[in-house]
């Protein structure tokens, strides 16, 4: 979400839903995106086609994210796709965006708590 991209978070996080949501890509093409690829050497990297899984310490599991920074901004747009989460974080700071990971995962948890307490108590009733 760097490189020169002129956008807001709100549009970031809604283009990062539609893509979890197959409006983007197809959802098959999503899947390869959110797969670890391997080298000619069968090495897993953390990388799929364009999009980082893991890789930071103490990342939400199945977490899936890219960050970009120019000068002056910084950017990370954090999927859950099983959750069905997305978040878009930009800040007027120069940085790695993995420097945003524990403040963007605390955000996730939340969210994601939050949904499965109301889907709890949704079945309850």
């Amino acid at each position: 979400p760097g490189g020169g991209l002129v956008s807001t978070a709100r549009d970031l996080a809604r283009f990062a839903a539609r893509l979890q949501g197959g409006d983007v890509v197809r959802p098959t093409t999503f899947a390869q995106m959110t797969t670890k690829a391997r080298t000619t050497d069968g090495l897993e990297v953390p990388y799929g086609y364009g999009l980082i899984i893991g890789e930071i310490q103490d990342l939400l599991p199945d977490a899936v994210w890219h960050g970009g920074v120019q000068q002056g901004f910084t950017t990370m747009a954090y999927m859950l796709p099983k959750e069905r989460i997305a978040l878009a974080i930009l800040v007027n700071l120069e940085g790695v965006p993995g420097s945003l990971a524990p403040f963007t995962n605390e955000l996730a948890r939340i969210i994601r708590d939050e949904q499965r307490r109301a889907a709890h108590a949704k079945t309850r009733r």
